[in-house]
């Protein structure tokens, strides 16, 4: 039936999930959901969908009116989440429209006024040469009625446009079904995508005839200011940007009550993309948008509600050629995207990597409300951690009590990114966020920053690998790592997000014939001064082999702390991270990391009260004249962060980066002890002999690989290892490619 067709597309629209949309015996939640996949494939008149109001309220009384409709399906329209929104009351019962009792008196005749909506021979063509008309004539007439008679809203342009694009389906959104449901689960994967991957928050796009706009809010004040502008809605302004010619954004302010500056929402369109200027016309035709709101709660991506946002009059100004440019590419040929597009989706991405402990860190310059909480919320994680290491249960309420606390005082929507820094790159070296998306089909994208040979910033997209399903796994994708290749770049700063953080990906990379591939968290820790080779303000070394009543001892620790004593001429530090610390800081030790964020410790002491935590880093530690931290563990630079999951738990390099220190060497997973020993070894008599950080890094990947190194580092390993070489094949042939996981982070150059 028309009328239920059009009925759950208006309701998917304003916010209804398949529940609300659904209309009892005449449209079940599971019918509700075929119908809604059609509007969002495209499968809807446009003519329907830019009258949507008109259609659906004229149905409903006309069908009335005519005996064509059950009082049943009437009685449920009229309970229905749509009319509890516009409150409209429901139609009588009289099968006679008001419109005849008032036109009963009047005798006329004449011809149809337009072709959409009216055919020759109508009642609509008895009232067009009227001089007067009767009193209460035009509110009795249906909303199509009044469009017939006092002319349609058309735009032949906007349709043409729409027309070509209507059946082109984006495939991130309009997957059928792939909309937002009440079980805080239901989030779509593309979207989980964009949120953890990309970082987006505050994202625009269109599936079929549905535009859709999405939120994600990062703090109960968050979703509650959204959720207070749901029912008390600022006006949606149309701005555009003198700086970037042809964008087109939507934006309105959320209260969040307490005083402070309003958050500003901007949906963003470049109307000079073939895609993003058919979502715009879209949502001008409509004049309606699905707003979808999700939640980050407890590192996770959840659905929150969702609500239809009217746009009441603003087609006129969405497609003023004033304000926007109208491309003229076929809708086929997509184009390639702009720079300046790419790095604007980089620095988002840039933003979000690990955002609560670097808002945090900024904060702690003021002594302000937010910097006491995040030394609060430092102080609970600590303390769970040590709690943990020791295995007693941490104070998890604390903990997240502390955290919501923290996110409570700070807002995303209040502040502004900055630009990814590239500056300090130097030449042929690159800036590369790569991101698993686990949308079909699944892929490894990369977003590329760097100076070209004009030294331009440039930035481009890639696609590093894709899933094969041949194979059931993922593949490189050799036209993406040719197109790499092909910049002319020797050098990448990887900054891998979610499941992938984890991986030695700098491996592959090399393997392709990068000659240097470290890691940065975000593009700030590049940004410091070039680390030093000289240990002028001092060494700390220290590490613990472990319990031995537990049996789990580190056999070689003691060998490598020996030779590092002879290599910088001193003897082991005591256990403290507290204030300025040493030009090297050298922990080894037994090592953890974990999903949570109590899962992440280094003991390079035997007290429990020295344990080396992110959080006592951060807490604690000044490293803003330490030009290396080399962290001799398992797992000492290791992320465990899931598909859905937010990147919050600190791993320690980041924690000793974000604390000042230049440059750290930390390991992406369990190592081997012989392999962990001859690596820090053969890495601290290089560099102290004059080597560069990575030409170090390479001679000790040359050692633990092939047992091969300078004179100089096979004297010093031999004078207080006799056996290395043999203990170091045993750990080779059990664990290959142990050495593969060391990695460098932060600024080596």
């Amino acid at each position: 039936m028309a009328l239920v067709d059009v009925h759950v597309g208006f309701s998917h629209l304003m916010g209804a999930d398949r529940e609300e949309a659904s209309l009892g015996a005449f449209c079940t939640p599971e019918q509700a959901d075929t119908i809604v996949s059609h509007w969002r494939s495209g499968s809807q008149s446009l003519d329907v969908v830019g009258e949507l109001f008109a259609v659906w309220l004229s149905l409903w009384r006309s069908g009335i009116w005519a005996e064509e409709l059950r009082k049943e399906l009437s009685d449920q329209l009229a309970d229905s989440y749509v009319n509890k929104i516009l409150a409209i009351e429901p139609p009588g019962e009289d099968p006679i429209s008001p419109f005849w009792s008032i036109l009963a008196e009047v005798t006329t005749s004449g011809a149809a006024v337009d072709d959409t909506w009216d055919t020759p021979g109508t009642h609509l063509a008895m009232i067009r040469n009227l001089e007067t008309w009767p009193d209460g004539l035009v509110t009795a007439l249906l909303p199509l009625e009044r469009r017939a008679i006092l002319g349609a809203r058309r735009d032949g342009a906007l349709e043409a446009s729409l027309e070509s694009a209507i059946h082109v389906i984006d495939t991130d959104v309009a997957i059928l079904g792939g909309w937002g449901g009440p079980r805080p689960q239901n989030v779509p994967r593309w979207l989980r995508d964009y949120a953890i991957a990309r970082g987006g928050r505050i994202i625009q796009d269109r599936a079929g005839v549905v535009p859709c706009w999405f939120l994600i809010t990062e703090s109960p004040e968050e979703l509650r200011a959204v959720s207070a502008w749901r029912y008390s809605p600022r006006p949606i302004a149309v701005a555009t940007y003198p700086d970037r010619p042809g964008y087109v954004a939507l934006t309105t302010e959320l209260d969040f009550g307490d005083g402070g500056p309003p958050g500003v929402l901007e949906f963003v369109y470049n109307s000079r993309s073939r895609r993003s200027a058919a979502s715009l016309d879209m949502l001008a035709w409509v004049e309606l948008v699905r707003l979808e709101v999700y939640t980050i709660n407890e590192s996770r991506l959840e659905y929150a509600f969702s609500h239809g946002v009217r746009l009441a009059d603003s087609r006129e100004a969405l497609v003023d050629p004033e304000i926007r440019d109208f491309p003229d590419d076929n809708w086929f040929v997509d184009p390639p995207t702009a720079p300046h597009e790419i790095l604007f989706q980089m620095r988002n991405a840039d933003r979000v990597q690990f955002e609560l402990i670097r808002s945090g860190e900024r904060a702690r310059e003021g002594d302000t409300t937010l910097s006491s909480l995040y030394i609060d919320y430092l102080q609970a994680l600590d303390e769970g951690a040590r709690s943990l290491c020791v295995g007693v249960s941490p104070d998890v309420a604390r903990i997240d009590r502390a955290r919501r606390e923290l996110q409570r005082e700070r807002s995303f929507a209040r502040e502004s990114p900055s630009d990814i820094h590239l500056d300090e790159l130097g030449t042929n070296r690159g800036i590369l966020q790569v991101s698993l998306i686990t949308d079909e089909p699944m892929r490894v994208r990369g977003a590329i920053a760097y100076h070209d040979d004009h030294d331009v910033v440039n930035a481009r997209l890639l696609t590093i690998a894709e899933h094969s399903y041949a194979l059931g796994r993922l593949e490189a994708d050799e036209d993406g790592l040719a197109e790499l290749l092909g910049l002319g770049l020797t050098g990448l700063v990887l900054s891998p997000s979610g499941p992938l953080y984890g991986l030695p990906l700098h491996e592959d990379f090399l393997d392709e014939g990068i000659l240097e591939v470290s890691y940065a968290h975000c593009s700030e820790v590049i940004a410091e001064s070039s680390p030093q080779t000289d240990a002028s303000s001092g060494v700390l070394v220290a590490g613990w082999q472990g319990d031995s009543a537990s049996g789990d001892q580190l056999s070689f620790l003691e060998a490598e702390l020996l030779v590092l004593e002879n290599t910088y001429g001193v003897t082991r530090g005591s256990g403290t991270l507290s204030g300025p610390l040493p030009s090297v800081v050298h922990l080894a030790g037994h090592g953890m990391a974990g999903e949570s964020a109590i899962e992440h410790w280094l003991r390079a002491w035997p007290s429990l009260a020295d344990l080396v935590t992110p959080a006592r880093v951060l807490l604690e530690a000044d490293a803003s004249s330490t030009d290396l931290v080399f962290l001799s563990a398992c797992s000492s630079g290791r992320g465990v962060f899931g598909a859905r999951t937010v990147m919050e738990a600190i791993p320690l390099d980041v924690a000793f980066l974000e604390r000042g220190a230049k440059c750290v060497v930390s390991t992406s997973a369990p190592v081997n002890d012989a392999i962990a020993a001859a690596f820090s070894i053969a890495f601290h008599v290089a560099w102290r002999r004059g080597s560069t950080i990575w030409e170090a890094y390479m001679e000790a990947r040359t050692l633990t690989s092939r047992a091969a190194a300078s004179s100089d580092v096979l004297e010093a390993i031999q004078a207080v290892w006799p056996t290395w070489k043999q203990d170091l094949e045993q750990g080779t042939a059990r664990h290959p490619e142990d050495w593969r996981k060391f990695r460098l982070s932060g600024r080596h150059w």
